[in-house]
């Protein structure tokens, strides 16, 4: 290698200018050292610069058939990103089917528990409904069997009401049959007693006398309802009862029996000594 073609004026001018700049400051360091220390000498390494420039190698172009092959990588590259893509899409529109899937099942579930639920809710209120139709029904049949025995009993206490009144009624009537008679007995010879035989009186003679009376036993009207025949018979009879004028016997007698025998009763007038 030749020596001109690496030390051209400036780079010479250049190694000058560094050498003696070298120089001068070491001799001004040298000057402000005592004058017993002895330096050693400083050895200055040069470079030679190349300052031309160098034209830089254009890039090689790469042949056809690599830019084919990239071609076909970068192609390749992009359809397995998209198959990539497709199966990530594919994933996900399977997960949100197989999601939709849960859901509806779960729905569905939930719409079968409420189903059996309603169910089993319906089903226990109709067993309800009959259990109190039921208890109801047996109440009313308790309740009408109830009242159908005391329906019974009351006819059987109307029916021995009924049976005693009549036996009641019926010894009252005898007893009040036998003070009737009684007090017609006594009455009638009450009148006997006061009574005139007229000369027309004839055995078989009778006459039927009506006599209204208060309960004092006093006489307020007497007529005769069924004539003898003979006027004067039928008169005397008359006059025997206003004779009287009161039967005391009346006076104690039970007010109930004198209303229905003698405030108005009838009397078969006929003398004993008339009867034969």
């Amino acid at each position: 290698m030749k020596l001109d073609k690496f030390f051209t004026v400036p780079v010479l001018l250049s190694v000058t200018l560094h050498t003696a700049l070298l120089i001068f400051v070491a001799g001004n360091w040298i000057q402000s050292k005592p004058e017993e220390t002895v330096y050693k000498p400083h050895y200055v390494k040069a470079t030679l610069v190349d300052m031309t420039p160098k034209a830089v190698a254009a890039p090689q172009q790469p042949k056809p058939q690599v830019l084919e092959a990239q071609k076909k990588q970068e192609q390749e590259r992009k359809r397995q990103d998209e198959q990539e893509r497709q199966q990530a899409e594919a994933k996900r529109i399977q997960q949100k089917k197989d999601q939709e899937a849960k859901a509806k099942a779960e729905e569905a579930r939930l719409q079968k528990v409420k189903a059996e639920q309603a169910k089993q809710a319906e089903a226990k209120a109709k067993a309800e409904q009959q259990r109190k139709k039921e208890e109801e029904e047996k109440k009313r049949q308790a309740e009408a069997e109830r009242k159908k025995r005391e329906q019974q009993q009351r006819e059987a206490m109307e029916r021995l009401d009924a049976a005693l009144q009549k036996e009641e009624q019926f010894l009252s009537e005898r007893s009040d049959d036998a003070n009737v008679q009684s007090y017609e007995a006594l009455i009638q010879e009450r009148i006997i007693q006061n009574w005139s035989r007229p000369p027309s009186a004839r055995n078989g003679m009778q006459a039927i006398l009506e006599i209204n009376m208060v309960p004092t036993g006093q006489v307020v009207n007497v007529r005769v309802i069924k004539s003898s025949g003979d006027v004067a018979f039928d008169r005397s009879a008359e006059q025997a009862v206003k004779r009287v004028d009161r039967f005391t016997e009346i006076m104690g007698m039970p007010s109930d029996l004198f209303e229905r025998n003698f405030r108005v009763f009838r009397l078969l007038f006929q003398p004993e000594d008339l009867r034969q």
